[in-house]
């Protein structure tokens, strides 16, 4: 769902804060999906991980009601899944 560019965000606006004296405060995420193929040692999402965002300031952690989770499959295999799973629970929260 989110690429690395979230995750650069935190660190961008600390080096802005320091040196160019504005005051930006990052918004943290609760919530993130993140679909990938390749595992993290072969680089496919550069090592930036969401347990790592949290450590970064990115994600709101565990312990606070953070959720996220990052799946390693192939989005073309498990997004029609997961829209069906999505929209199934739309329905249920409309007529309930």
């Amino acid at each position: 769902m989110l690429r690395n560019w979230k995750q650069q965000v935190s660190p961008f606006n600390d080096i802005a804060n320091d040196r160019i004296g504005t005051h930006v405060r990052t918004p943290r995420l609760k919530y993130g999906v993140r679909i990938y193929p390749e595992p993290v040692h072969w680089g496919g999402i550069s090592g930036c991980t969401y347990s790592k965002g949290v450590n970064w300031g990115n994600f709101v952690p565990a312990v606070e009601g953070g959720r996220y989770t990052e799946v390693h499959v192939y989005a073309t295999l498990v997004w029609p899944l997961l829209m069906k799973a999505v929209f199934e629970e739309l329905e249920n929260t409309r007529t309930a």
